[in-house]
């Protein structure tokens, strides 16, 4: 933590704090709007459903998990705010949800760069928490454990939904998958 500490030149946070705002609700709550218009887009309605309820699950998760483990943080380096709460990272969860999410809806064509993009955001979130002095990095990867496993929850559910009811035919034969 303090070795990531010495990245934050700027005693108000500077761009790590600019970075860190990608994991803020107002922020999050776009990036739920675009997934799903992406889910719309690309005719896969079951997705346009799980996203939202993905990304409201594992915040939702993350803000449970901080309350119902909270306790004392022990060696918080001088200056940092970390509080009882912390663990795991919201905004880190909401970044790497988010990130998870936008390669499974990307084409398959897009999903190496989208993925790539997602990784670097989602892992600028998190540093820019630990050098911002809000967390400490097992918080982030808190975060990124919860995020993880409501992705994949989410997929099972949506591939088993696939095979309960499976996607619906296009005219002519061609099969077009609208899940």
């Amino acid at each position: 933590m303090r070795a990531l500490g010495a990245l934050d030149p700027a005693p108000d946070g500077g761009a790590w704090l600019a970075v860190t705002r990608l994991g803020e609700p107002a922020s999050y709550a776009l990036l739920c709007v675009a997934l799903v218009l992406v889910a719309v887009a690309r005719r896969r309605p079951r997705w346009a459903l799980a996203v939202p309820v993905t990304m409201l699950g594992s915040e939702l998760c993350a803000q449970a998990l901080k309350q119902l483990l909270a306790a004392p943080r022990p060696g918080v380096p001088a200056g940092r705010l970390i509080g009882d709460a912390a663990w795991p990272s919201g905004h880190s969860t909401a970044a790497m949800t988010a990130a998870l999410l936008a390669v499974l809806l990307a084409p398959r064509r897009w999903r190496g760069p989208v993925a790539l993009a997602g990784a670097v955001g989602a892992l600028a979130v998190g540093i820019g928490m630990v050098v911002t002095g809000s967390h400490y990095p097992t918080d982030v990867a808190g975060g990124y454990l919860c995020a993880g496993i409501w992705v994949t929850a989410a997929t099972m559910a949506v591939a088993a939904w696939d095979r309960r009811r499976p996607p619906v035919r296009a005219r002519g034969g061609d099969a077009a998958a609208v899940s």
